[in-house]
Parts: C-alpha cells; sequence; structure tokens
C-alpha cells in the first residue's frame, strides 16, 4: 500500500498540479531501453484524449528519473499478475511527449 501512494505521489518529480488526467488500463507490454533511456509501457485500451501521436504506450525517461525503475518494476508486477492499473498523465494540449507517446506521471496498480 505504502509503495501505490509513494509511486503516486513522486513519479519524475512531476508536479501534481499538471496532472491533468488518469486512465484504467491493462499493460500489454513492458519494456526498458538504454538505446531511447526510457521504460515503455504498452497498454489497452489506448490512451485517450492525449496531444501525443502515440497512444498505445505510456512512456518515462530513465535520465534523471529516480522513480523510472520503480514504475518498471510495478508494470511488470502488473503485467505478470494481470492487473488493471491507472495511470496518470497531461491531456493539454501542450502536453510533453516522450517518442511520441504520453509520459506516466502518476502509476497505481489496482487491486
Amino acid at each position: 500500500m505504502l509503495k501505490k501512494i509513494a509511486l503516486i505521489s513522486l513519479i519524475g518529480g512531476t508536479s501534481l498540479n499538471s496532472l491533468a488526467a488518469t486512465q484504467e488500463v491493462e499493460i500489454t507490454g513492458v519494456g526498458i531501453s538504454n538505446s531511447t533511456k526510457t521504460v515503455y509501457i504498452g497498454v489497452s485500451p489506448n490512451i485517450s484524449d492525449t496531444s501525443c501521436s502515440g497512444s498505445s504506450q505510456v512512456r518515462i525517461s530513465l535520465v534523471d528519473s529516480t522513480v523510472a525503475r520503480e514504475v518498471y518494476s510495478s508494470a511488470l508486477t502488473a503485467f505478470a499478475s494481470s492487473k488493471t492499473v491507472k495511470v496518470g498523465y497531461d491531456d493539454s494540449s501542450s502536453a510533453e511527449c516522450l517518442l511520441n507517446n504520453p509520459v506516466v506521471q502518476s502509476f497505481y496498480l489496482i487491486k
């Protein structure tokens, strides 16, 4: 329980004020890339209301992020146990995209 709360409040140093949307999704795949320096998480259904051109994945940068590995671990857990997660992201028209995908701002594993 404490890990869930910590993930929501600490992701990437992002202010919760910029968090505009959350969506419940199932994890369809999880990866980590040294070449792009990102954790990428496949989601279903696709992320709605995003200005990013990609919506079948969410990403978080490994650069300057102490939480990316925690998100990776939580995503693997959700994927392996077929659990639903709630992903937070910025759905504004000026939202930051990472390799054309929404950036994870919060990640909550649902029971």
